[in-house]
């Protein structure tokens, strides 16, 4: 039996999931870190080599997806927390789990926030499961599924790095509740954000926009919210 071509269906699942104006790129884990700027090679200097593979990867697939939109190629670095500093005027997310990387871009004029999740499904242990996935998430849609868990994780992650260029805030997974629609591919939508997170933010929480999609072991996930919002 022939493996599955994870690249190609990754590329497949995020044309389909990203909003009208969000350029992607998606790429294989090289096997050695290779840099484009040698900025980017210093600040990962005393990393393990796995991490610089993921942050090498990680920005060539940034810069692949902000060119689409218009942006210069240049390194992109990340503040004291780790987080990317993305571009004046850019927002992007980017993604790795397994092997294989993944990015969306924007012009910051057409969405409010923009955030990317990729993980593998069979990977949560009982006890992460507990810690990601609020009770009536676990009542409503998890149950015991290690999958579904996962795409509480994935969608979760997603929204934290969306929220973080504009509101700059660390939430616990209980922080928010969460409820799916659809099977193989959907939507999500928030039910709830906790005190943790701003006013403002919580505010615009039944605005905040996800679409999914499971393939092979894996569970992609894009959370955007338009300007209006």
């Amino acid at each position: 039996m022939n493996s599955p071509d994870y690249l190609n269906l990754l590329d497949s699942a995020l044309e389909s999931l990203v909003p009208p104006g969000v350029a992607y790129a998606v790429a294989p884990m090289p096997e050695q870190p290779r840099f484009r700027f040698e900025a980017e090679a210093h600040w990962v200097r005393q990393a393990s080599e796995k991490r610089q593979r993921e942050f090498a990867a990680g920005r060539d697939c940034a810069r692949a997806a902000l060119s689409q939109v218009g942006l210069p190629e240049q390194a992109i670095l990340a503040d004291a927390n780790g987080v990317p500093i993305w571009p004046e005027g850019a927002l992007a997310s980017l993604s790795h789990s397994r092997g294989y990387c993944a990015a969306v871009a924007t012009d910051s004029k057409r969405l409010r926030m923009l955030g990317l999740d990729l993980e593998q499904t069979n990977r949560l242990s009982r006890s992460a499961m507990a810690r990601v996935v609020h009770p009536s998430e676990e009542e409503a849609y998890v149950q015991d599924s290690q999958q579904r868990a996962t795409l509480i994780f994935c969608a979760k992650e997603a929204f934290f790095k969306a929220q973080f260029p504009g509101w700059q805030t660390y939430g616990n997974f209980h922080d928010m509740q969460l409820a799916v629609e659809g099977g193989q591919s959907g939507s999500i939508s928030v039910l709830t954000l906790g005190p943790r997170f701003p006013q403002e933010l919580r505010s615009l929480a039944s605005k905040i926009r996800f679409n999914f999609r499971y393939f092979e072991d894996f569970v992609v996930t894009v959370c955007w919210l338009d300007p209006a919002g």
